[in-house]
């Protein structure tokens, strides 16, 4: 079953960056304001609560339009996503075996990439 834009996105409303000026998640270079920066970002994203949501928004974002990927989702700069995702392409694991790969790795769970459904498109 697959899931519509507006399925997909409906954990937004919950996101606790909702109101914050979304120049926040993208800090440049490595300047101490962009330290800075990067810490204030790690105010927002740690006790979010759809925090994986977010990050796997980004992941599936990432694999289908990269060059709309940019900055911090769920926690994790584009950097660390783009270097998970080339590590799992070679291992030939589809779009969304590839992003729940990404997101239990980066949140300590040991899987081995392959995804388990229950219905429709919810995730165990």
């Amino acid at each position: 079953m697959s899931l519509s834009y507006a399925d997909e996105t409906a954990w937004m409303r919950h996101r606790l960056c909702g109101e914050e000026d979304s120049e926040l998640f993208f800090p440049i270079g490595k300047t101490d304001a962009a330290k800075l920066q990067r810490k204030e970002i790690d105010l927002f994203c740690t006790p979010c609560p759809v925090q994986i949501d977010c990050l796997f928004h980004a992941m599936r974002l990432e694999w289908d339009r990269p060059s709309e990927a940019h900055g911090y989702y769920g926690n994790r700069s584009e950097t660390t996503r783009k270097k998970y995702i080339a590590e799992l392409k070679k291992k030939g694991l589809t779009r969304d075996e590839l992003s729940y790969a990404i997101v239990s790795r980066l949140h300590g769970r040991r899987d081995s990439g392959r995804r388990r459904q229950r219905t429709g498109d919810v995730l165990d």
